[in-house]
């Protein structure tokens, strides 16, 4: 199950959202809700939560503003937008800063099924690209300690096993 953390400055839209499904049976859960960008940053420190949805206007700490920041310290952290200004300047705005969708309100509940789906598919992809890189570094590494290994014991490499050697040991 993935968590997902509300940020807006207007009660009724937080309420909206955490009625417009049932979240839970998408996959996904509210950590919390926050009213502007600073209350959120504490709140994404404490849950960690995988996917944030921001309102673009706030006092204190807007959207784009804390877009930017959890961009550049939790940079898997999916990030959606949500707005009343249906002006593109603020989509083109939020693009390179790592959105991942922009969202106008008010919105409905196939809206946001359908942004869960993709939220869904795109967190899994990662994780699932983020294992592989470990299990390739492992292999690499276990492989490396093989041909240390048989090495130093002068045994015989596995054919196909073989590695420069020259790698792993520093130069003196």
């Amino acid at each position: 199950m993935y968590s997902i953390l509300i940020i807006d400055d207007e009660p009724i839209v937080k309420i909206a959202l955490r009625s417009i499904l049932p979240w839970e049976e998408h996959g996904f859960s509210i950590c919390g809700t926050a009213s502007n960008g600073l209350e959120a940053m504490s709140l994404i420190e404490k849950h960690q939560p995988d996917v944030i949805i921001t309102d673009l206007k706030m006092p204190v700490m807007d959207g784009m503003e804390l877009i930017k920041e959890v961009s550049s310290r939790y940079p898997s952290l999916k990030t959606v937008l949500i707005s009343a200004y249906s002006e593109f300047s603020y989509a083109k705005t939020a693009i390179p800063c790592g959105v991942s969708e922009y969202l106008l309100k008010p919105f409905r509940p196939e809206e946001i099924r359908k942004l869960l789906e993709k939220l869904d598919a795109e967190i899994s992809a990662a994780q699932a690209q983020s294992l592989w890189d470990r299990l390739q570094k492992k292999a690499a590494t276990n492989q490396q300690l093989m041909a240390l290994s048989a090495s130093l014991y002068g045994l015989p490499l596995p054919a196909g096993k073989e590695t420069d050697l020259s790698t792993l040991v520093p130069p003196r």
